[in-house]
């Protein structure tokens, strides 16, 4: 008889290899696909970006891991081998974090009387969807906009807010809130 053994196979997949920081890698976001008749013991490795080795685990189960800054790496590396002395497998995934969003703007007539009309700038990330919400009760979703605000009491200052959400197209966002006398 002869005997041929199959050769170790590494593979597995990643729900989301992309994100906003900080970005946990969780056992959950990555799918193995197992070959027990090839394989016979699972060895992950976590590098950073410079491919230094961080973390070791062996088993099924991958590591959980965060990427907390923007623009940073891990990189996921499966390693199977069996017990036939056969060559063994690896597969690797980039996981990498974007540049998050900045909200920022600036404002035009931001104290006055009534009624005041106040404009606001974007001046934060571009090419991004904008959700402007004032505490008049205004909505926008222009980059840019402008507003009229109204006291209506005749003894007292009235503060108005203005809140800007930008969410990039990967869903990252970030916000910010001022105030308008």
């Amino acid at each position: 008889n002869i005997t041929v053994y199959p050769r170790p196979r590494a593979l597995f997949s990643a729900t989301d290899s992309v994100s906003c920081a900080p970005y946990l890698i969780t056992p959950s976001k990555i799918t193995l696909t197992q070959f027990p008749l090839a394989n016979d013991t699972y060895k992950w490795r976590v590098l950073n970006g410079s491919r230094v080795p961080i973390d070791s685990v062996l088993g099924i189960t991958p590591p959980s891991r965060t990427i907390p800054n923007p623009l940073d790496t891990l990189i996921y590396q499966l390693i199977v081998i069996n017990v036939h002395g056969c060559r063994p497998d690896t597969m690797s995934i980039l996981f990498r974090t974007i540049a998050n969003p900045i909200a920022a703007f600036s404002m035009v007539d931001s104290v006055g009387c009534t009624p005041l009309r106040t404009q606001f700038f974007n001046t934060g990330t571009t090419g991004a969807i904008y959700r402007w919400t004032f505490s008049n009760g205004v909505n926008s979703r222009a980059q840019d906009t402008a507003v009229v605000f109204t006291n209506s009491s005749h003894t007292t200052d009235q503060v108005f807010t203005a809140k800007l959400v930008v969410t990039a197209g990967t869903g990252c966002s970030d916000s910010i809130q001022k105030n308008i006398t």
